[in-house]
C-alpha cells in the first residue's frame, strides 16, 4: 500500500490524472489526519538516486481514465520538490526525531532546496533532539560530508562550497564528550579526512588516529573513559590496542584483571594485551602471567594467552607448563587462523587432544593452501583429525558452507600421499553424505569392488536381517544406515571391471558368490540379490553391443534368483537418468528401447533363456511406458 501511494504521488511520473495542486491539497489533509503516513510518503517522493518505479495499469472501461496523467516539465518537477521540502521542514519542526531522516536527502536536492534544508538545520536547536538524537544527526551529517570529500571528482558530488556548509552544520551538533567524538574511529574502515580508504597510507593513518583518540580519552577521563569508549565501539579490541600504543604497559595493572568473560571490557583488555605482546614479545607475556600463580585467576591467564595474535611453538611450550585447567580452557579458546606455519602441525595435534576436531581440520586445510607455499602434514595427522571429527563427539562445529570442500581437499591429499587404502575407504564412508554431490568415493568404490566382506558389512548397516525386530532403532543406527545407503546408491563401478571397461569374469563371479554367501549367513538374501543385481547393471555391454554382458548372463543362469534379475532390470532403468522430449514426441524413446531389448532377447535366448526372459519383461515395461507417454501427448494435443 505504501508503495502504491508513493506511485500515485510520484512527482516525476504520477500514476494518476489528478494535477499537482490537487495532490498537494490531499497531501496536506493526510498530514493533518495521519502525520506518520504522510511523513513516509513525503520522504518516498523526494528525489533519490536509486529510485525505481513500476507504472500502474490504467483501467480500460472507466470514463475518468480518459483523462491522461499530467505531463511534468522540469520547472513543474522542481516546483513540486520545493513544495515537499517546505512541508518536511515544517513537519520536522513538530517532531524533532525526524531531522535524522532528512540528512539523507540533502545531497539529492537542487541547490536552492538543499540550501533551504541546510539553513533549517542551522536554525535548529541541537539540544531539542536530546543527546541520542543529536549524536545520530551529527554522525549522519559527518558521514555525508566525508562521502563527498572522499570522491571529489565524481559527477554526483556536491560542490565544495556545499560540502563546506554541510561540515559547518555538523559542527553545531558535535558532542562534547571525547568518547562520543572518537567512537566512530573504532569501527570497520572508518573514513579519515584527506585519506583514501584504499590507499597504502590508510592503515598507518588509522592506527595513528586511534592512538591519539585513546590518549585524549585517557588524559581526560582515565580508565573509566577508556572502558566507556570500548563499550560504545563496534570493535572494542581496537580500543585496547590503541591504548597500548598510547601508554605502553603502564596500563597493565588496570586492564589485565579485566581479561576473562566475554564483555566489552574483556575485549579492551584483550586488544591491549595482544598489542603489548606484539611489541615486547614472549617475555612480557611470561612476566604478566606471574601475577596469577598456578590455578589462580584462570580466566585471566587464559585471556592473556589467547591475546597472542600469532601463536607459535614457544606459546604451546609455555601453555604445557601451566595448570591443567588453564591448558584445557586455552585450547578451547585459541584462534587458529594466525598460527605460525612452523607450529601448525603441533597445534593441530593439541586441538585433536582437546576435542576441537573441526578446528584441527581448518588448520590442516590452511596448511595445504597457506600463503607462502603449501605445507605437507603427516598423513596420520590428517587421518586422525578426519576420523575423530566423523566419530565425535566434538567440542566445536564445522563450517557448513565449506565443509564438503575441506573434507574433499584432505581426502585428495591422502590419496596423493598414498596413505593406507583401507583407512581412506573408511573415511570416504564416514563422509559419503557430505561428499555425495561434490567428490566421488574413489577409494571406497575400489574397496567395495574387491572386498565382498566390506560390501556385506555396509549392507548390514542399511538393512535389517530377515526376522530382526524393527521396534527400537537407535539414532546412531539410523545415521549409519543413511550413510551406507548413500554409499551403495552412488557405487557404479562393478567388481572385476577395469578402467578400460573390460571385465574379469572370474573376479566378478567370485565376488558375487562370496557376497551372496556372507549376506545369506546374516539373513539378508533378498536385499543382497536386489542390490548386487543393481550394481551389475552397470557392467558395460559386450563388444557386440549386447547387454547384459556374457559374464553377467552366466551369473543370471547359475544363480537363478528372481530378485537378482529384478535388481538388474531396475538398475538398467535407473541408469537412464532424466529424459527430455517435446510435447508431441509421445513414447518414441521408450519404443526404441523396447525394440532394443527385444532384439537382445532374440540373440541370447537360445543359450541364456533366463536372460532372454528378463529382457522381454524389460521390453514389455518399456512398451507400457511408451503407451503412458502417448496418452500424455494426446492429452496435450487435445488441450
Amino acid at each position: 500500500p505504501a508503495g502504491s501511494l508513493a506511485n500515485v504521488f510520484n512527482l516525476y511520473s504520477p500514476q494518476t490524472s489528478v494535477p499537482l495542486t490537487r495532490r498537494l491539497d490531499v497531501l496536506d489533509e493526510l498530514r493533518r489526519r495521519s502525520a506518520a503516513v504522510a511523513w513516509r510518503l513525503q520522504r518516498a517522493i523526494l528525489p533519490s538516486r536509486l529510485a525505481i518505479q513500476s507504472p500502474s495499469q490504467r483501467p480500460r472501461w472507466r470514463l475518468w481514465a480518459v483523462v491522461q496523467p499530467e505531463t511534468m516539465t522540469y520547472s513543474q518537477l522542481f516546483a513540486g520538490v520545493s513544495e515537499i521540502v517546505t512541508r518536511v521542514i515544517e513537519d520536522a519542526d513538530k517532531e524533532p526525531s525526524r531531522w535524522r531522516d532528512l540528512v539523507g536527502h540533502i545531497d539529492t536536492l537542487a541547490a536552492d532546496d538543499r540550501d533551504r534544508l541546510l539553513t533549517a538545520f542551522e536554525a535548529l536547536d541541537p539540544d531539542s533532539l536530546g543527546n541520542p538524537g543529536k549524536l545520530e544527526v551529527w554522525r549522519a551529517i559527518v558521514d555525508l560530508g566525508a562521502t563527498h570529500r572522499q570522491s571529489p571528482n565524481a559527477t554526483w558530488v556536491m560542490p565544495a562550497q556545499a560540502v563546506d556548509l554541510v561540515e559547518a552544520v555538523a559542527e553545531r551538533f558535535a558532542p562534547v564528550s571525547l568518547v562520543d567524538l572518537s567512537v566512530d574511529l573504532f569501527s570497520h574502515h572508518p573514513r579519515l579526512p584527506g585519506v583514501d580508504l584504499t590507499g597504502t597510507e590508510y592503515p598507518d593513518a588509522l592506527r595513528s588516529a586511534r592512538r591519539e583518540a585513546a590518549r585524549a580519552v585517557l588524559d581526560s577521563e582515565g580508565i573509566p573513559g577508556l572502558l566507556r569508549l570500548g563499550a560504545a565501539a563496534t570493535l572494542p579490541g581496537t580500543v585496547g590496542s590503541a591504548a597500548a600504543d598510547a601508554r605502553g604497559d603502564g596500563l597493565a595493572d588496570d586492564l589485565l584483571p579485566l581479561l576473562g568473560p566475554d564483555s566489552s571490557d574483556a575485549w579492551v583488555a584483550h586488544g591491549y594485551a595482544g598489542t603489548c605482546i606484539d611489541a615486547d614479545g614472549m617475555n612480557w607475556l611470561i612476566q604478566q602471567l606471574q601475577r596469577w600463580p598456578d590455578d589462580q585467576s584462570i580466566p585471566q591467564q587464559v585471556g592473556l594467552l589467547v591475546a597472542m595474535t600469532r601463536p607459535n611453538t614457544a606459546l604451546v611450550t609455555l601453555v604445557d607448563g601451566l595448570h591443567p585447567d588453564v591448558q584445557a580452557r586455552f585450547w578451547q579458546r585459541i584462534n587458529t587462523f594466525f598460527v605460525e606455519p612452523n607450529a601448525r602441525s603441533l597445534v593441530t595435534r593439541k586441538l585433536i587432544e582437546h576435542r576441537r576436531y573441526w578446528s584441527a581440520i581448518d588448520l590442516l586445510v590452511t596448511m595445504l593452501h597457506g600463503l607462502g607455499g603449501a605445507l605437507h602434514p603427516d598423513a596420520d595427522l590428517v587421518e586422525s583429525a578426519l576420523t575423530s571429527a566423523a566419530t565425535g563427539p566434538s567440542d566445536d562445529s564445522p563450517h557448513p558452507s565449506s565443509l564438503a570442500w575441506q573434507i574433499g581437499e584432505l581426502l585428495d591429499y591422502l590419496e596423493r600421499s598414498s596413505s593406507d587404502i583401507h583407512t581412506r575407504a573408511r573415511l570416504e564412508f564416514y563422509y559419503a553424505h557430505v561428499l555425495q554431490y561434490t567428490r566421488p568415493a574413489r577409494t571406497l568404490n575400489d574397496a567395495l569392488a574387491t572386498d565382498p566382506a566390506l560390501f556385506a558389512e555396509i549392507m548390514s548397516y542399511i538393512y535389517f536381517a530377515e526376522g530382526e525386530p524393527h521396534d527400537d532403532v537407535s539414532e546412531q543406527r539410523r545415521t549409519i544406515a543413511t550413510v551406507g545407503f548413500t554409499v551403495i546408491r552412488e557405487w557404479h563401478t562393478p567388481p572385476g571391471m577395469s578402467q578400460d571397461g573390460t571385465v574379469d569374469a572370474g573376479a566378478l563371479r567370485a565376488w558375487v558368490l562370496e557376497a551372496r554367501r556372507l549376506l545369506a549367513e546374516s539373513g539378508r538374501t533378498t536385499v543382497a540379490d536386489l542390490t548386487i543385481g543393481r550394481v551389475l547393471s552397470y557392467v558395460p555391454p559386450d563388444a557386440d553391443g549386447i547387454w547384459p554382458a556374457e559374464p553377467v548372463r552366466n551369473l543370471i543362469e547359475d544363480v537363478q534368483s528372481p530378485k537378482f534379475e529384478e535388481g538388474l532390470g531396475s538398475g538398467r532403468f535407473e541408469s537412464r537418468g532424466v529424459t527430455f522430449r517435446s510435447l508431441g514426441d509421445g513414447g518414441a524413446q521408450e519404443r526404441a528401447l523396447a525394440a532394443q531389448c527385444q532384439a537382445w532377447a532374440d540373440r541370447v535366448s537360445d543359450r541364456w533363456w533366463r536372460t532372454g526372459t528378463l529382457l522381454r519383461r524389460m521390453a514389455d515395461s518399456y512398451e507400457e511406458w511408451a503407451r503412458r507417454e502417448d496418452d500424455q501427448c494426446e492429452y496435450f494435443r487435445e488441450g
